[in-house]
Parts: C-alpha cells; sequence; structure tokens
C-alpha cells in the first residue's frame, strides 16, 4: 500500500519510529538537568551521557530507516512496513542473533578452560607508574602475586611468604628493591637457600592479609609467613570498611564498570570475562590520566571546609595530585579526615580497641591457615613515615595529616600491634626503634609520596632478618 492509500500518513510513521530514540534522549536531558539540581541521583554524568549518544543514535537511524521505507513505498510501490521490518531484521535482529551466538561459544571455551584465579591481583598485569620521585613497572606472575614466574608445585627452598600492604608490595621501587625480595639472601644459608615470595596488596589492611593467607598457604605451603603490618593505617582501615574488595585488582587501574562495560557485561558475559582473562598492559599515561579524573571526581565530593583544607594545602602537592604525578588517595584520606593517624595513639577509646580485636582475630585466621601447612607466623610492624622520622613526619603534614612531633617518640603505634598479636598467640618482632635510629641518618622515605625508597627497604629488610629465626633452626 504506498502513501497515498494507506490509512496512516507519513509523518505519523515517522513519529513511530523515530520515538523510542527520542524518549530516551529527552529522558538523558531531562535527567541531565536536574542532577545540575541535585548532587546525587545515583546516575553519573558518563551514564547520562551513555544514554543521551544511543537516544541519538536510535533518532538518527530511525529517521534513515523512515526515509527509505518512504522512498521505496512511492517508488517500488513496496510496502512501506515490509521494507521496515526487512531492514530492522537486517540491521538489528540478525547482528543480536550473530551476538548472542558468539557469546554462547564464548561460554563453552570459559567451560573447557575453567579460569585460574589470581592469589592477589589478576595474573600476568603488566602496569607502569611514573612520577616526578619515581618510576616502575609492577608485573604479576601466572598466580597472581607481584614475583617472578614459579612452579607452585615445586618447592626446594625454605619458602617465605611476604604479606602486607603497598609497603611489602613495593610501591615506588622494581620489584628486585622491595624488602621481601631483599630480605630472601639474607635468610638463606650454606644448608638450604631460601625464597621469599612477595604477596604484597596496596591499600590493604590485615582483613585481606587473612584472606591473602587462607588462599595461598594451600597452594604454597610455605614455612613462615611475615605479616607486615603497617603502623596506624592498617589499624584505622579496620575501623573504617573491609579492604578485601581491593584484591584481585590492580592498584590504580581503573577496574570498576563503566555504564559501557557494565552494559556489556549483561549483555555478552561471557565474552566480557574471556577479554578479562587476557594479558593486560597499562602505560604510566593511562595510570596518570586516570589519577587526574580520580581527582576531578574527589574534588568535587569535598565539603566546603574539605574543600578549604585542600585549597591550603602545599602548592607542590596539589600540582602533583592535580597533574595525575601522584596517588591521589593519600591526599584524599588526608583531606577527609586529618586526624587519620592520631586513631592509634589512642588505645582507651572504644573504638580502637574495635579496631584492636578485629586484627587480632584476622591475625588468628593467618596463623589458623599457616597450621595446616606447619608454617611459623611472624608479625612485624612498618615504620610508618610520621611516626618514624622528623622528615616523614613534615612530609605527612604538607599531604595534609594532622600529628605532633610527640609521635617520633611514641610507642603507640607498635603497641596497638603487639596488642593484636598477643590476643591472637602470633609472635610479634618489632625493628621500630633501630629503623628510628637509621632514619636519622639517612633518608628513606620518598618525600611526597611518604613509601620506603630503596633504602629504607633495604634497611627496614636487613632488621627483619637479624631477629627472624634461621630457617636451619
Amino acid at each position: 500500500m504506498n502513501a497515498e492509500q494507506s490509512p496512516v500518513p507519513m509523518r505519523f510513521r515517522a513519529l513511530i519510529l523515530c520515538g523510542p530514540g527520542a524518549a530516551v534522549l529527552v529522558a538523558a536531558l531531562g535527567a541531565y538537568v536536574y542532577s545540575r539540581q541535585v548532587s546525587n541521583i545515583g546516575f553519573d554524568k558518563w551514564k547520562l551521557a551513555t544514554c543521551g549518544g544511543a537516544g541519538l543514535v536510535l533518532t538518527v537511524a530511525a529517521m534513515l530507516l523512515h526515509r527509505k521505507a518512504a522512498a521505496d513505498d512511492r517508488a517500488l510501490r513496496r510496502a512501506y512496513w515490509k521494507t521496515v521490518a526487512f531492514l530492522l531484521f537486517a540491521i538489528v535482529v540478525l547482528p543480536a542473533l550473530t551476538v548472542f551466538a558468539l557469546d554462547k561459544a564464548a561460554g563453552l571455551v570459559l567451560a573447557m578452560s575453567p579460569a585460574r584465579p589470581g592469589l592477589v591481583f589478576p595474573p600476568h598485569y603488566r602496569v607502569s607508574y611514573k612520577t616526578p620521585e619515581f618510576a616502575f613497572t609492577a608485573e604479576t606472575n601466572g598466580i597472581g602475586i607481584r614475583d617472578r614466574e614459579i612452579n607452585p608445585q615445586v618447592k626446594d627452598r625454605f619458602r617465605v611468604l611476604a604479606i602486607g600492604d603497598s609497603y611489602t608490595y613495593g610501591w615506588g621501587v622494581d620489584l628486585s628493591n622491595a624488602w621481601p625480595k631483599l630480605l630472601e639472601p639474607l635468610l638463606a644459608n650454606k644448608e638450604r637457600p631460601a625464597e621469599v615470595l612477595d604477596l604484597g596488596c596496596p591499600g590493604t589492611s590485615v582483613d585481606a592479609y587473612a584472606v591473602i593467607a587462607e588462599r595461598a598457604v594451600p597452594v604454597l605451603r610455605p614455612d613462615a609467613i611475615v605479616v607486615a603490618v603497617l603502623q596506624g593505617d592498617d589499624l584505622k582501615q579496620l575501623d573504617l570498611e573491609p579492604t578485601t574488595g581491593k584484591l584481585a585488582k590492580f592498584n590504580g587501574v581503573a577496574d570498576g564498570p563503566s555504564s559501557f562495560g557494565g552494559m556489556m557485561a549483561t549483555l555478552v558475559p561471557h565474552v566480557v570475562e574471556l577479554a578479562a582473562r587476557q594479558p593486560r598492559t597499562v602505560t604510566a599515561q593511562q595510570i596518570k590520566a586516570v589519577w587526574q579524573g580520580n581527582t576531578r571526581d574527589m574534588r568535587k565530593k569535598f565539603d566546603e571546609e574539605e574543600s578549604r583544607r585542600f585549597n591550603a594545602l602545599d602548592d607542590t602537592i596539589k600540582g602533583m595530585m592535580i597533574g595525575g604525578e601522584m596517588n591521589p588517595w593519600d591526599v584524599y584520606y588526608a583531606v577527609k579526615q586529618p586526624d587519620y593517624f592520631e586513631f592509634t595513639l589512642h588505645p582507651d577509646r572504644p573504638e580502637v580497641r574495635r579496631a584492636i580485636d578485629s586484627m587480632a582475630a584476622n591475625l588468628a585466621k593467618i596463623k589458623e591457615a599457616a597450621a595446616a601447612a606447619n608454617a611459623q607466623v611472624v608479625t612485624v610492624p612498618v615504620p610508618a613515615a610520621c611516626y618514624a622520622c622528623a622528615k616523614g613526619l613534615e612530609s605527612r603534614r604538607r599531604v595534609g595529616y594532622r600529628l605532633d612531633d610527640s609521635v617520633l617518640r611514641s610507642d603507640a603505634p607498635d603497641d596497638a600491634i603487639r596488642q593484636a598479636c598477643k590476643q591472637a598467640g602470633v609472635r610479634f618482632l618489632s625493628v621500630t626503634q633501630r629503623f628510628r635510629a637509621e632514619a636519622k641518618k639517612k633518608d628513606l622515605y620518598f618525600e611526597y609520596d611518604g613509601h620506603f625508597n630503596p633504602e629504607g627497604h633495604a634497611v627496614f629488610a636487613k632488621l627483619v632478618a637479624e631477629h627472624f629465626t634461621d630457617p636451619g633452626e
């Protein structure tokens, strides 16, 4: 039936085709206007942009489809809706069926080759970082730890697992300069060599260390586990929220689902999972862009007082953060909670007591996991910069944390960990006083970042080795 014979005028046909896309576009624009008046509607600008873009594409496609169908109706006497149905099948239905078939095929591949989950991170990642203070590349092996490739089934050395956060992982240094690898030759003796495997994970606390131990002990069958608990920070994190969600991710890498990624995971989950298994390389430039984006998002969340604190920061720190030249989370916590590192100095407060109990419970889990392999467990406090030396304290103040000089003489950061170890029945080994003495002689921390520099890792490894039980005993 041609246009003249049709009971439905062409303009109404166009409206029918273009209506869905136009509705999505209008809804996205309306949500954007509304979000300008409301701080959080649970639908960020990228999702709105994705929806708006999809609506625009649907509208334009519908207009083109209408023009084609109308032209065929006039020139070829082909029924308008017949052309629409044919083109929709060819352009939409057939591709959708093809994608569905491909996803099913990907599901068969996944079923035939089950994924081997990483113990700490995704396996075979290669991520580079670069700041004005350091440049390093972190790579994970086949079992998802930042270490050389190993065969878990072959154990011909005294095997030690080093479990901790970014200080153990070796943030800012090459793997060979991280304290677990420097500890390795120091524990060896003539009768039996030693190996120290780096199971550090940035941003985590003792709750995540317990999960790592429970995963790793059955696979790696260690002779000993060194739990490196960062003074102040690890205790405070137990008061805030679980850190186990940071496992199986990579520090600084944008791993949250975008609106597009989330949609793809819903439509073709097997294809997305198969793609996620592939080795991934992330450049320092990509990390810089992620950090810049993090900073923009963080600043939007600051209230008036937090914005004032941020604006009052050292210009160098602000410039590095805004420019993506330092991990922004350190500054973020300082702005949000400037008394963050004061927490551990007040053991009599109920919230601190609860955090110590939580640390003890998780250390007990590590001890229980280690018992299955007859492995000894040693907990070592890692001296945080703000408690260890005047330069480190000043560095943390520049970032925005509030602490007075008395923390440099305080035993409270160690004592909180000591109490947790006593409750859990885990051996406690402190090197803090000797580390403080060394820190008076030389720089052991990066000036702005606050982590151990290569010299700091070397000193910490040496002090741990001097007090660690000889592997030959």
